[in-house]
């Protein structure tokens, strides 16, 4: 009799062959290891979930001694059928809710996946609404999973066919004329395909030619999710004059892809051009893509961070094979922690990085101390920042960075610059040095204005061209409490400064801290001063009588005289008399509270 647990690899096998006939496309690449690990993981989890009143002892025996074994051997059946290919999900990360943690919390559904049959349409249906408390969704495609594609009706693209679309006319930029001198009309087919293959998100299989003549027939087709259900949805045709050389071929691409762009996505108005604005059919801002427009409110609320949990790790997992040098830069805030978190359940391990700028809270090591101990880090991939200048040498030259970016004094703007120096060029260099092609990031939209506006543009998965790598911000559509709410009930580690909350004399909260340099001063206007004074004296003095805080601010409040350098720095017009070391420690133990207000601008 076969054992139970190698029926399900046999139905695995069958469903996902099923699903690269209809559903095949992109290059597998780096798929198959994970999809190993899950059935690993699932055969372990079986055994420890099926106790005496699930199962006979034979029965769990067999699984003890045939699981991982099993799981071996038909990992090399899975690769070699299936390497040519990344599949849709439905088979697997969907139909199966992520084994790993679907075995674990359903304990009562155990025998669903024993059964000597496939999991049924109306199964799957029912563990869908035990998961995420949704009584009509179906299970759908990767990147649409049933979060993003539960608002309605509209068709919703898959997020990376939608990031190659996007990232297409750069590519094509790539693509030498001189390749493709000898094109015909016999070729011509072939060579469109084999030059859209090459992009780094491929987008041949979006396309159809018909060659003719006298015309050439181009379409572009997105598959996506419209009514809950795959789509592919025809987005643009174009008809075009034949020109059977290397130059003409890629003019007619460049032609197509261009009218394509404009016509799905849009495309702005160009700086000191007369031309207007064009309004794509689907604009990123209207899509579902970021998360942004899902009504989470239909989802119950004991689900909802299991949903939101299962769609991160599946854009995480959507960008396996956009690179193999994938790197998360982390602040060791509880943003950044909660993303390490969520990609150790797809990535065993992943290079780190973290810009020291020489200014952190101590606490935020204790927090990578534990990551390390739980083996979320492994330490011998931990990089760090590499800086040229330091935050003392830039106040020395530009003053203090009360401005906030994008505010510009002398053509300076002293926050862009520190960032700049200590964290950007860092990262870049690094990025440069250590051949890095994906970045993931704990950004997430409702930390600002800029920043939602930013997720509406971008979405979760986009080419950064200035970083030249792939960014993933996975819990871009994560709320401020989704966070907190989901890193205590995991037990995830985070920095004890956030608990450092400055309260009045009624309780009410004045200052809630965030992590970053301790000594910027863009929140200085919000009472941060006051809050350093009150959890970080040292450091507070530090900066106030040591760094020459305490004269600058003294000087703006009493209206002294200011003078602005060639570089923006604000300084005194001479020394003030009388206002020694001496006198300044004496003002700072008699006057505390003279700076809790402090509301100035450089």
């Amino acid at each position: 009799m076969k054992s139970k647990v190698q029926k399900y690899v046999d139905d695995f096998i069958e469903e996902t062959t099923l699903a690269l006939y209809l559903d095949g496309k992109y290059e597998l690449r780096k798929y198959a290891p994970y999809w190993i690990q899950d059935i690993y993981h699932f055969s372990s989890a079986l055994v420890k979930q099926l106790g005496n009143d699930k199962c006979n002892q034979n029965l769990c025996h067999e699984l003890n001694q045939n699981g991982s074994v099993l799981a071996e051997d038909v990992a090399d059946q899975i690769y070699e059928s299936l390497k040519h290919y990344k599949l849709f999900a439905y088979y697997f990360d969907i139909k199966f809710n992520h084994l790993r943690e679907l075995v674990l919390s359903m304990k009562n559904y155990v025998e669903t996946y024993l059964s000597d049959r496939p999991t049924s349409y109306s199964e799957c249906k029912h563990i869908n609404e035990s998961l995420y408390g949704i009584t009509d969704a179906r299970p759908l495609p990767l990147s649409a999973s049933p979060v993003f594609s539960y608002i309605g009706d509209d068709f919703t693209p898959d997020v990376i066919e939608y990031e190659g679309l996007r990232r297409s006319l750069d590519s094509l930029k790539n693509v030498f004329t001189l390749s493709y001198a000898a094109t015909n009309r016999q070729n011509y087919k072939e060579n469109v395909k084999e030059i859209l293959s090459g992009f780094k998100i491929p987008i041949d299989k979006s396309v159809e030619i018909s060659v003719s003549d006298d015309s050439i027939l181009m379409n572009y087709y997105l598959n996506g999710i419209k009514r809950r259900y795959h789509s592919r949805m025809l987005v643009y045709s174009g008809i075009y004059k034949p020109s059977y050389t290397g130059l003409g071929l890629l003019g007619t691409l460049k032609d197509f892809l261009s009218e394509t762009t404009e016509h799905v996505i849009g495309k702005p108005k160009e700086k000191y051009s007369d031309g207007e604005a064009a309004y794509g059919i689907m604009p990123m801002k209207d899509l579902a893509n970021h998360g942004l427009k899902i009504d989470f409110e239909r989802i119950d609320e004991s689900k909802r961070l299991v949903a939101k949990e299962a769609q991160s790790v599946n854009l995480i997992k959507e960008t396996l094979f956009l690179g193999d040098h994938p790197v998360t830069s982390t602040s060791y805030g509880a943003d950044s922690v909660l993303v390490q978190h969520l990609l150790s359940k797809v990535y065993p391990s992943i290079d780190v990085y973290h810009g020291k700028t020489g200014l952190d809270f101590p606490e935020i090591y204790e927090v990578e101390k534990r990551l390390i101990e739980n083996g979320i880090i492994n330490p011998s991939r931990l990089f760090y920042g590499k800086n040229k200048t330091s935050y003392w040498s830039l106040v020395d030259e530009y003053g203090f960075n009360f401005e906030r970016k994008g505010k510009r004094q002398n053509n300076v703007n002293r926050s862009e610059k520190c960032c700049m120096e200590l964290k950007h060029l860092p990262f870049l260099n690094a990025i440069k040095e250590k051949h890095w092609n994906i970045n993931f990031a704990g950004l997430r939209a409702d930390e600002s204005r800029a920043r939602e506006l930013a997720a509406k543009r971008d979405g979760p998965i986009y080419f950064a061209k200035s970083w030249n790598l792939f960014r993933v911000n996975p819990i871009i559509f994560w709320t401020d409490e989704d966070v907190w709410q989901y890193t205590k009930a995991n037990d995830i580690p985070y920095a004890s400064i956030y608990d450092m909350i400055l309260l009045n004399d009624k309780g009410e909260e004045v200052f809630k801290p965030r992590i970053g340099c301790w000594a910027c001063m863009l929140s200085a206007k919000y009472g941060y001063l006051k809050w350093l004074k009150e959890f970080k004296p040292k450091l507070y003095r530090h900066i106030m009588l040591d760094k020459g805080l305490l004269e600058l601010l003294y000087a703006k409040k009493l209206g002294y005289g200011l003078s602005t350098s060639k570089t923006g720095k604000a300084q005194t017009e001479g020394k003030i008399e009388g206002f020694d070391p001496d006198y300044q420690l004496g003002f700072l133990e008699q006057r505390p509270c003279f700076f809790d207000d402090t509301l100035v601008n450089f």
